[in-house]
């Protein structure tokens, strides 16, 4: 899509469904922008056609001015190609509900003694609730592991994690697990998500299918939802999902 005067702030619609979700009043999208804001949610900001991106929080809503202030990016490369964008999309996901907006290009401004952006409020604003989440498979060169309670004991394995997505996780297990540990959860769980960083979070078993007998033994995959994890880990995990997209995307574009 090109980046023109009457394409700057149309939102990606991805079903016509979705278009029911569209917030058009200003009152509103301020509202919801100054929402995120108290909650400090985590934006990912697409730009250069979607090719780069920054990770980002709101800071203020100027309505008078018809304008927002957000953070800048932890990278001055990345902050420079930004300003040089005529359209930024903003994307989040909080608590399962999908956030995103659109906005013409940016300029750098001091706020509150610190480098910030600086850009016209969105037109319209998407607020789409999902019954289901992107699911990353994690590839090899990602892989990682859940520290997590033993089903039957008092000590501590780490499992490895196949899938991954905001709303819970794939495991593999060589454990069989009988049918009272389906809906038990465990509390306390760690997930090292490489440089993204460490959370701690509740796991609810929801599902657990033998899948082969091998020479290791009985090879277990054990679905769980996070029965409790905060907005600060959710945009961890957020952050670590786009890493590895974008260096998955980085691999089999060379």
């Amino acid at each position: 899509m090109p980046d023109n005067e009457n394409t700057t702030q149309s939102l990606v619609i991805t079903s016509e469904d979705d278009s029911q979700y569209l917030v058009t009043s200003q009152v509103e999208i301020i509202f919801i922008m100054r929402d995120l804001i108290e909650k400090k949610s985590m934006f990912t900001i697409y730009f250069n056609s979607g090719k780069s991106f920054i990770l980002s929080v709101l800071l203020t809503v100027l309505p008078d001015r018809v304008e927002f202030v957000f953070d800048c990016g932890g990278n001055d490369a990345m902050n420079a190609q930004l300003l040089k964008s005529e359209r930024l999309i903003f994307v989040a996901t909080i608590n399962g509900v999908k956030v995103q907006f659109a906005t013409d290009k940016a300029r750098a401004i001091q706020f509150k003694g610190r480098d910030a952006f600086i850009a016209h409020l969105p037109k319209q604003l998407l607020r789409l609730q999902r019954r289901e989440y992107y699911r990353l498979e994690v590839p090899g060169f990602a892989r990682i592991g859940c520290d997590i309670p033993e089903l039957s004991g008092d000590s501590a394995i780490i499992l490895a994690v196949r899938d991954i997505s905001l709303g819970g996780l794939g495991l593999f297990t060589n454990k069989q697990l009988d049918s009272s540990a389906i809906m038990e959860t465990f509390h306390d769980c760690h997930l090292d998500l490489k440089n993204a960083g460490t959370i701690t979070v509740d796991l609810e078993v929801r599902i657990a299918i033998a899948l082969s007998q091998n020479k290791s033994g009985l090879a277990t995959r054990v679905g769980c939802r996070f029965a409790k994890i905060t907005p600060a880990n959710q945009a961890i995990l957020q952050r670590f999902i786009v890493m590895v997209e974008k260096e998955e995307h980085d691999l089999f574009s060379k």
